[in-house]
Order: structure tokens, then sequence, then C-alpha cells
């Protein structure tokens, strides 16, 4: 059997300590780069909301008040004793050659 040089072993084993060292320097690097990322998107996420809101949605609420006209055909009178609408009947009748 093949002897092994000492310092050879010396050699790798302190090789794998520093292979150690730079991945534990390596992995909190990767948890800061995480935290950053996260806060950077919060951020990101306010802003983006923001524009919007203001560049979208506050325009195109002026211009339907402008205009006068609902996206959502209430038709509110206002003398009227109350808002309650009425469906039209339909025909209960099931077909059953196909009830699905």
């Amino acid at each position: 059997m093949r002897k092994i040089d000492t310092s050879f072993q010396d050699k790798i084993f302190d090789i794998l300590i520093i292979l150690k060292d730079i991945l534990e320097v390596f992995n909190k690097g990767l948890k800061n780069l995480k935290l950053y990322a996260h806060k950077l998107g919060e951020f990101q996420l306010l802003v983006l909301f923001t524009v919007f809101y203001f560049l979208i949605l506050t325009p195109y609420g002026i211009i339907m008040r402008i205009f006068k006209r609902s996206d959502f055909n209430l038709n509110l009178k206002v003398n009227s004793p109350t808002y309650w609408n009425t469906k039209p009947k339909k025909d209960n009748t099931i077909n059953m050659e196909y009830p699905f």
C-alpha cells in the first residue's frame, strides 16, 4: 500500500477549511442580498401602485365625472322610494333531454 505524505494531507485539509470559510461568507452575503431585495421589492410595489393610481385611475375617474357616465349602470332616481331592481321572470321548465 502506498503511503501518503502528511504534508499533502495538511494542504488538502487547509484548502477545505478555506473553502468552508468562503462558503460561510458567501451565505452571509446571500442572506443580506435577500433582505435587500425584499426591501427593494416593497419600495417598488409602493411606487408602482402610487403611479398607477394617480396616472390611470384618477384621470379615468375625473373624465367619467365630467361626462357623467357610470360603468355600474345604477340609474338611481332621486325621488324613488326604493332602489330595488326586479328581474324579468324566466321560464322554469327544464329540458330533461340535456339536464346539464
